[in-house]
């Protein structure tokens, strides 16, 4: 999972400098084009005629600015691009506290180390979830219900793929 999020992190990194090398030689290339775009660009915002103008020039007058202006309006990118290393070490971080959570009842040898693991884990899902909320629109008990829904199915699944895979070795 690190490796995914590191290769996709990379891959929006790479977007983003591809996308800002374009900009970049438009500006340089056709600068009367780039700034008919910024120019439309403000006029959907809602700007008018005069203020159009004035913001075009002030706009265009810094190279940085455009571009970032024109990578947000017109690429549709964020302003900042994550780090696929921090991304990569966040991802691994947390697949690997979350994924010793569910061993810790076997490791300390408790009776019904299966059941134990089993209500941890969706007890788990469900702080996951009621976190999560921190960072979307979604009330604390929805987004915990639905982490544990899609976690629940995914242990599921892998407990089904696991039990039959033990079943074709004997």
């Amino acid at each position: 999972m690190a490796a995914s999020d590191y290769l996709a992190t990379r891959a929006e990194e790479e977007e983003h400098r591809h996308a800002e090398a374009i900009e970049r030689r438009h500006i340089e290339l056709f600068p009367s084009g780039e700034r008919d775009e910024i120019r439309q660009i403000l006029l959907n915002h809602g700007l008018g005629e005069e203020l159009v103008e004035a913001a075009v020039g002030q706009i265009t007058a810094n190279p940085d600015r455009w571009v970032k202006m024109m990578l947000r309006d017109e690429y549709g990118l964020p302003a900042t691009v994550r780090s696929p290393w921090l991304a990569a070490g966040s991802t691994f971080s947390a697949f690997l506290i979350c994924g010793l959570i569910p061993l810790l009842p076997f490791v300390a040898a408790l009776r019904r180390p299966f059941e134990m693991a089993a209500v941890i884990t969706a007890v788990v899902f469900l702080g996951i979830g009621a976190l999560k909320s921190r960072w979307s629109v979604e009330s604390w008990w929805r987004s915990a219900l639905s982490t544990l829904a899609i976690g629940g199915g995914a242990a599921l699944v892998a407990y089904f793929a696991g039990a039959w895979l033990r079943s074709l070795a004997g």
